[in-house]
């Protein structure tokens, strides 16, 4: 074999060598409505599956409930249904027409609180195919159902242990224009993150009540949510 030939297929076996553990991955939208009308891929529709196993890394949408604010424990799995009996959606178990808690098109709701204090979270989990470091980019913008009575704080993380401990990454202080706290309404996030085994990325949305009047419902549409390595 000659020497540029050897070069040739050497350089090819490197390549494929790089692209075995070299990948990106973004959150995936679930879009549809009746009369069960499915729109187009990339599409996180039911029959996929919640988790959603995407080449070789794992996608989470959960959600937590009874007043219960930790971003560390126990969460619930978001199980397929519909929002207002018409929208197909990934959302919470309560089986009401409106839920509280869920996931459409690329838009993440956490469930409003009475009385003050930070609601339950619903969050976005990320386990990669293995460990190590890996770059995460989030854009956004957000909407506050009641911006004058509070604003949503959305964290990025690292969970560990079964999800018993969290790293916090960033905490960002969000709301709709003009509302309590004159927070911003869009987000920008992006970060190389080194993560272990059994270590998960989580992103987590939650209302929050400095008084007691309620902020109602937390809404972040994430423009880009990707992992890459």
């Amino acid at each position: 074999m000659s020497k540029s030939l050897k070069k040739v297929v050497f350089v090819a076996m490197l390549g494929l060598s790089i692209g075995t553990f070299a990948g990106e991955w973004s959150l995936m939208p679930i879009k549809g409505h009746e009369p069960a009308k499915w729109e187009p891929a990339p599409n996180w529709v039911w029959h996929k599956k919640n988790p959603l196993v995407l080449e070789g890394a794992v996608w989470e949408l959960a959600y937590k409930k009874d007043g219960d604010a930790e971003l560390t424990g126990e969460f619930r799995t978001m199980t397929a249904g519909k929002a207002w009996n018409y929208k197909f959606v990934w959302r919470d178990h309560s089986g009401k027409s409106d839920p509280q808690s869920y996931y459409r098109d690329n838009t993440l709701i956490a469930s409003q609180l009475k009385g003050p204090g930070r609601g339950n979270p619903s969050a976005v989990f990320f386990r990669p195919t293995e460990p190590g470091t890996y770059k995460v980019e989030l854009t956004g913008t957000v909407k506050v159902q009641n911006k004058s009575a509070g604003y949503l704080l959305m964290t990025a993380g690292i969970l560990t242990e079964g999800r018993t401990k969290i790293e916090t990454l960033q905490e960002f202080r969000l709301n709709s224009e003009g509302g309590y706290g004159k927070h911003p309404a869009d987000f920008a996030f992006s970060a190389e993150v080194n993560l272990p085994e059994d270590a998960e990325l989580a992103v987590a949305v939650q209302s929050v009540n400095p008084g007691p009047a309620s902020s109602g419902k937390a809404v972040v549409n994430f423009e880009k949510f990707s992992v890459s390595n």
